[in-house]
């Protein structure tokens, strides 16, 4: 697993009536994962495609959270003087090697996170959680924090990752390559914080909560058990903060001659990496709610996710989409230049 590619936060949301009530973190949701919750009834998906998604993003967290707490209690129990121990010691220093880096490249995260911290059990499993200050591992590692301050939980290993590329002068290709994921991190996790804050505001809520009482939210209720607001804000929230990766390499390689070949890499990386990735969230919305539906909500989160975007950025974007993933890539973000008719060359179907 390539723990740089992947991220993983929280999600605080209140469930619809009937629903079992999620954990505060993204990877330890409470609802079913997996074939449990799909398979009794796929408005959109064949029962076949929802047995297995690559790029869940809900079944990466569900496996990540486990590993994390396997690892925790492996640090816990550390002889003194193992490295493990070295490693439980660096829990919640703040990562000044990562945020400098961030810095140095205009990557603005303060506006929505007090910033980036160590937790050596995500070692090897995620590339960053985002969760509230308090409900850090060991205690907020902040003061003083006001209630809903999000901090980003980062791999030690990432922040000495960080070091060798936290200096002045030409980098190497590996190390530009090297800041480039620090950097689409850097990005995704803040745009979770936005998201979900934009959703609070009922003028721009992409989904917004239904009416329970309403006889025709009821029947949908009924025929799409699975397609309720939370698990579909979450799968959103995933995409909004994958489709903030592109503009990193996009804007940050723009000078440099193989920008078009690292540009394509991250567009297929965010859109088909077996983690957490656009494909992945589209095809588990569509295994719980209506095709239309879920185009209507995919077309609101690019739009939010992209406003203020340069013209040729976004065109960039959007033609990657839509040859990396033409079948569930909806109709109105196709680009026409590059929309491909036949199906059979979709690499991911």
């Amino acid at each position: 697993m390539r723990a740089a590619a992947y991220a993983i936060r929280s999600l605080t949301a209140v469930p619809r009536a009937g629903a079992p009530a999620p954990t505060r973190r993204h990877i330890a949701s409470d609802r079913p994962v997996g074939n449990q919750a799909m398979l009794r009834r796929t408005p959109c998906k064949s029962v076949e495609v929802c047995k297995d998604i690559k790029g869940d993003p809900s079944q990466f967290a569900a496996e990540a959270e486990k590993k994390i707490a396997a690892r925790a209690e492996a640090l816990k129990n550390a002889p003194p003087g193992s490295f493990e121990e070295q490693d439980r010691q660096r829990a919640g220093q703040r990562a000044t090697h990562w945020e400098s880096v961030l810095k140095a490249h205009k990557i603005d995260f303060t506006s929505q996170v007090r910033g980036f911290f160590i937790n050596p059990a995500m070692d090897g499993v995620a590339g960053a959680a985002t969760d509230d200050c308090a409900d850090f591992p060991g205690g907020t590692p902040i003061v003083p924090i006001a209630k809903g301050d999000k901090c980003v939980q980062l791999p030690a290993r990432s922040e000495d990752k960080a070091a060798q590329v936290d200096k002045p002068g030409p980098l190497n290709p590996d190390e530009a390559a090297l800041v480039d994921k620090i950097l689409r991190i850097g990005a995704h996790e803040p745009q979770h914080v936005a998201f979900d804050k934009a959703q609070k505001d009922k003028t721009k809520q992409i989904n917004p909560a239904e009416d329970e009482k309403d006889p025709q939210t009821q029947k949908r209720q009924t025929d799409e058990p699975d397609c309720d607001k939370n698990s579909a804000d979450y799968l959103l929230s995933e995409m909004s903060a994958a489709i903030a990766e592109f503009p990193v390499t996009f804007k940050n390689l723009a000078k440099q001659p193989d920008q078009a070949q690292a540009t394509e890499a991250t567009a297929n990386n965010i859109a088909t990496r077996s983690g957490e990735s656009i494909h992945g969230a589209i095809t588990k919305l569509k295994c719980s709610c209506n095709c239309q539906r879920v185009d209507d909500m995919v077309v609101k989160t690019v739009e939010f996710s992209t406003k203020g975007w340069p013209p040729d950025q976004k065109d960039a974007f959007l033609k990657a989409m839509t040859r990396l993933v033409p079948a569930d890539w909806p109709q109105p973000l196709q680009s026409s230049s590059t929309r491909v008719d036949d199906a059979r060359r979709d690499p991911i179907r």
